[in-house]
């Protein structure tokens, strides 16, 4: 794997755990103008690259969709993710921003794209939390 896109996979893991003094890259997007100004993007580009949150989320491997049905306001997230790029144009070393969907930059063998998403796996620290609540029955009331 690249350095440029270990470096780049290490600043989108610590700008989402908010460990903003030790990014490179994403370091030069102004984050001071708006708190977590472009943290749904990032995430959400973390999240297509890590293999466990792709299969729960059911993304789909080959792109990411930057017009979810859920987004309040999709306009929106898509001039954020189009701005977030022109700030940090070396997230084009990692993906190619078409006009609905980002995918991995064509550069990248399918050997290098699992690399990378073994690497997010291995190094991304994930906050889950699974509980059960019992069902009470009629005869423990």
């Amino acid at each position: 794997m690249k350095e440029i896109v270990r470096e780049l996979l290490l600043d989108m893991i610590n700008y989402i755990s908010n460990q903003r003094d030790q990014l490179k890259y994403l370091g030069k997007i102004d984050i001071d103008s708006e708190d977590d100004q472009y943290y749904h993007q990032i995430r959400d580009l973390v999240e297509w690259l890590d293999l466990r949150m792709m299969k729960i989320l059911k993304l789909n491997p080959k792109k990411l969709s930057l017009t979810k049905e859920n987004f309040v306001n999709p306009q929106r997230y898509v001039e954020k993710m189009i701005s977030l790029f022109k700030k940090c144009p070396e997230l084009n070393e990692l993906f190619k921003l078409g006009d609905e969907y980002i995918y991995f930059n064509s550069t990248l063998s399918e050997q290098e794209q699992n690399m990378i998403r073994e690497f997010m796996d291995e190094n991304r620290e994930r906050k889950v939390t699974n509980f059960y609540i019992p069902i009470k029955k009629e005869d423990e009331e």
